[in-house]
């Protein structure tokens, strides 16, 4: 009976999973960009850099827990709470070795990152962790793939259809595009395409 009742709970809450996450797979790239300017203004702190260094631990209330070192190049919200160095990022565990945002995305090491998330509980977090140059710890809410030229390939791999800006034709989705970041399923085809949707959601760009 326990088993069948352990069953059941697993199908209901994978089955939630799967509802939540399809309700944004049709979004169109202006229905993406609203999302995305929600959450900008939701989260306090926006920072880029690179993952350096990952560890498991296992937090204060019993959850698998993932470290992610970051080392912070550019901060474009939370300048009063951080500095330029490493910060700890927390993500939940997902097996191997990535780790998933609330949006199911991967963090790796030696990728970089621009890290959308809201400072950690106490519940988040363990009395052996790394330290950093930062005192703060951000949890993970969402997070844009920075991608270099050599990582073009693996991303289209990855993602086989990413909606980009792209005027010229009738359909926002393009197969096999080269771009310089993704953010859930839409593609920048250049930083300063980010940079300025940024600046259109009131943040600031150094």
């Amino acid at each position: 009976m326990v088993t069948t009742k352990k069953l059941l709970l697993i199908f209901c809450l994978t089955n939630i999973f799967y509802t939540c996450g399809a309700q944004y797979i049709h979004l169109t790239k202006s229905q993406w960009d609203t999302e995305h300017k929600k959450l900008i203004s939701r989260v306090p702190f926006i920072v880029e850099g690179t993952v350096i260094r990952q560890s498991m631990f296992t937090s204060q209330n019993g959850q698998l827990l993932t470290c992610s070192i970051l080392r912070i190049d550019k901060i474009y919200k939370g300048t009063a709470q951080i500095i330029i160095g490493t910060i700890k990022i927390i993500t939940f565990q997902s097996g191997g070795s990535v780790t998933v945002s609330d949006m199911g995305e991967g963090l790796y090491v030696n990728q970089s990152y621009i890290v959308l998330g809201s400072q950690a509980d106490s519940s988040h977090l363990s009395k052996n962790m790394l330290q950093t140059d930062n005192i703060a710890t951000i949890y993970l809410n969402d997070q844009i793939d920075l991608v270099d030229s050599t990582q073009n390939d693996f991303t289209k791999k990855r993602n086989p259809s990413i909606i980009v800006s792209d005027t010229t034709s009738k359909s926002n989705t393009v197969t096999h595009h080269y771009i310089a970041a993704k953010w859930d399923r839409v593609g920048y085809k250049s930083m300063e395409e980010l940079y300025e949707f940024f600046k259109s959601s009131g943040i600031t760009i150094q």
